[in-house]
Parts: structure tokens; C-alpha cells; sequence
């Protein structure tokens, strides 16, 4: 009957703390999928301080369950494996030096606490643990979703540290051992496909998001995300009075450029444009974004600009000359240029709609095009390069 109930109480054991960490997993899981508010510019802080938690607890329930059982072990040692397992993932998911630190010395302070602390071996294998547990901090990136690296690691490590504990253990039954070995492998393997399912699920939400709000081809971000910060910082401005600029350009005779050297060609000039714009938007004493509004089209942000019109006319100019300056080949290796046409205003305090600004910039856009192209247009006046 006592070993019926031995029986019994193990697998309660193993099955609740499969649920409990798993709970505590999707906890850290939600902290870090949060995208705005308090908890999101605290998400790392909060994620560190429900490990230390989760493994304190651990830590209270296995000397509960071995001080009220007769032995300093208890009749399993489940919580203690939980805390061998969530000490090996914490790390990995973590990737905190200072969640590191934490879990160093608290594993060095368990050691102490235990049975055999002096023994010389004790020291040397908890020595070994934290080391790996410093390998898992500084490469847990690298390796998280590899399981032919992390499985050896994790059952090495494991098996560290149950003959770690085995020093000064005293089991009170025969079938000890067998239990222990069969709950930390039951555990470790779901622990951690279950840590990997989550990492996964949030790099696959996180791509799909980044895929959300930005153009495939360029990497910028698209109109969608265009509309929504231009309607934000509208309101900004109606609420501080902060000013902003918008650059809308357009490389000239695009469609011309597909006929005439292909459309790999013309994917390259856009590419290029793209990149050219937003390093040199990088480059300005702005907060700046850079977007892909469709086709041949891009915009610029200056979201902390002010009214200064020769400041911007400087800012077209050097930008439409970056551009000029670039050289493209056709697939027979014709060189050739591009121009572009720019439009740009600043955000008006008359302006009763976000994309007021957006339209007045458009129509100056389409004035160059119809004087001519390959010019800017600042407030209805266009300038052309000096070349």
C-alpha cells in the first residue's frame, strides 16, 4: 500500500509541476509579446524577476518536501528537478548576465545549504554547472532551437547535478534512484520542447508583424504604417504645437527604366533608393522614418522638424543629388542615371486632417513632374539642381 501511494504521489508530482512551469513559461511568453505600455518598456526587469521567483519557490517546496518526509530528500526529489531543469532554460532564454549573476550565487548558496557541503566534489561539479550556465547566457541565441547541441548539454548538465546531489543523499527506499532519473528526463524533455514551441511561436508572430508594417522589397515600412504614424504625429502636433516636415519623392521615368533594362533592374533602382534615402535620413540631426509608399514612390519624415524652408531645401537638394550621383547598370552593362522629383512641406496649424499635410506635399510632387521633373518643390516653389 505505501508503495502504491509512493507511486501515486510521484506522478502527481511529476504532473504538477509539468503544469506549473509550463504556466510560468507562458507568463514570461506574454511579458515579452506585450508591444506597448509599462510592461513592455519593463519586459526584460519583469521576465529576470519571474525566474527568481519561480526558482525561490521551487527552492521553499523542495525543503518542505524534504524536511516533512523523515529524510533531508523526501520521497522524490520532483521540485528539485524542476529547479535543475528551469535553471538550465531560464539561462537559455534569458541571455542576461545579470540573470547570470543571480543564478550563480544562488546556486552556490543551495549547494551550501545541502547535506555533504564540504565534500570537495560537491564544489567542483557546482563549479562546472555555472560555468555551463554562463555558456548557455552568452550562446543561448545561437543555439536555443538546435536540438542536437542542447540535448547532450541539457542531460549532461542534468546528470551533473543529480550526482551533485547525490553527495550526502540518503534515499529511504530502492526504487529512489529509478524514480529520479525517469521524472528529470520526463521533465527536461517537456520543459524544454515546451520553452522551444514558445520561442518559436514568438519569432514566427514577431516576422509576421515585421512583415505587417514594412515593404518586402525594401525593408521600409510601408504606406499602412505611414498612415498610422503620420495620424499620430498629427496629433502630437495639435496637441503641442510641434512642428514636422514630409518629403514625398518619385524616380522619374520609372516605367521607362522597366522597358527598357527589365524589371530586375528596375527592383535594383528601387533597392537602392531605398537604401540611399534612409542612410542619409540616419544621417540627419532628425528623428526621421523613411517609407515605401508603393511603386517608385517614398516618402521622409522629419518628425521633429521645424519651419526653417532653407533647412529643408538643403535636405531635398543633398538627397536628390545623393541620388543622381548613383550609377546603374542594364543587363547588358549600359550605364546609366536617375533623377527623382520631391515634394516637401511642413505640418501647418490650420490643417484639419492628418493627411492634409500628405496631400499638399503630393500636388507639390506632381507640380515638378508636370514642369519638367527632377526638381523640388518646397511649399509650392520649385527649385531646380544646380549641376
Amino acid at each position: 500500500m505505501i508503495t502504491n501511494w509512493i507511486i501515486w504521489s510521484f506522478i502527481a508530482s511529476i504532473l504538477t509541476n509539468m503544469i506549473l512551469v509550463s504556466g510560468v513559461l507562458a507568463l514570461i511568453y506574454y511579458v515579452g509579446e506585450k508591444k506597448s505600455g509599462w510592461v513592455f518598456q519593463h519586459h526584460d526587469h519583469i521576465q529576470i524577476m519571474l525566474c527568481w521567483v519561480f526558482t525561490l519557490y521551487l527552492f521553499l517546496m523542495s525543503a518542505v518536501n524534504g524536511n516533512g518526509s523523515g529524510t533531508f530528500w523526501g520521497g522524490h526529489w520532483t521540485f528539485f528537478n524542476e529547479m535543475i531543469i528551469v535553471s538550465f532554460v531560464f539561462n537559455l532564454l534569458m541571455v542576461s548576465r545579470v540573470h547570470w549573476l543571480g543564478g550563480a550565487l544562488a546556486t552556490f548558496g543551495y549547494m551550501i545549504y545541502l547535506p555533504g557541503a564540504a565534500h570537495p566534489m560537491r564544489w567542483v561539479l557546482t563549479t562546472i554547472i555555472v560555468a555551463i550556465q554562463y555558456f548557455l547566457t552568452i550562446k543561448g541565441t545561437q543555439v536555443w532551437h538546435r536540438r542536437a547541441v542542447i540535448y547532450p548539454l541539457l542531460f549532461t548538465y542534468g546528470g551533473i547535478a543529480l550526482v551533485d546531489m547525490a553527495i550526502g543523499a540518503a534515499p529511504k527506499d530502492s526504487w529512489f534512484w529509478t524514480r529520479q532519473v525517469v521524472a528529470w528526463v520526463i521533465l527536461a524533455v517537456a520543459t524544454y520542447e515546451y520553452a522551444r514551441m514558445l520561442v518559436q511561436l514568438r519569432r514566427r508572430n514577431n516576422r509576421y508583424q515585421e512583415e505587417a508594417v514594412r515593404d518586402r522589397m525594401t525593408g521600409l515600412k510601408n504606406f499602412g504604417t505611414f498612415n498610422t504614424e503620420l495620424q499620430q504625429l498629427y496629433q502630437k502636433h495639435q496637441a503641442t504645437g510641434q512642428s514636422f516636415w514630409l518629403f514625398e519623392l518619385d524616380v522619374d521615368h520609372f516605367k521607362a527604366i522597366n522597358d527598357t533594362y527589365g524589371h530586375l533592374v528596375g527592383n535594383t533602382v528601387l533597392e537602392t533608393v531605398a537604401k540611399v534615402t534612409l542612410d542619409y535620413a540616419h544621417s540627419l540631426p532628425y528623428n526621421t522614418a523613411v517609407y515605401r509608399m508603393g511603386g517608385e514612390e517614398f516618402c521622409l519624415l522629419l518628425r521633429d522638424g521645424h519651419d526653417d524652408e532653407q533647412a529643408a531645401k538643403a535636405i531635398g537638394e543633398e538627397l536628390r543629388h545623393r541620388l543622381a550621383s548613383l550609377i546603374f547598370h542594364g543587363e547588358d552593362g549600359t550605364p546609366f542615371h536617375i533623377t527623382v522629383s520631391v515634394g516637401a512641406e511642413y505640418a501647418d496649424p490650420e490643417d484639419k486632417h492628418y493627411l492634409d499635410i500628405y496631400n499638399r506635399v503630393d500636388q507639390f510632387l506632381y507640380a515638378v513632374k508636370r514642369s519638367g521633373r527632377d526638381g523640388l518643390n518646397i511649399h509650392g516653389r520649385t527649385f531646380r539642381l544646380v549641376k
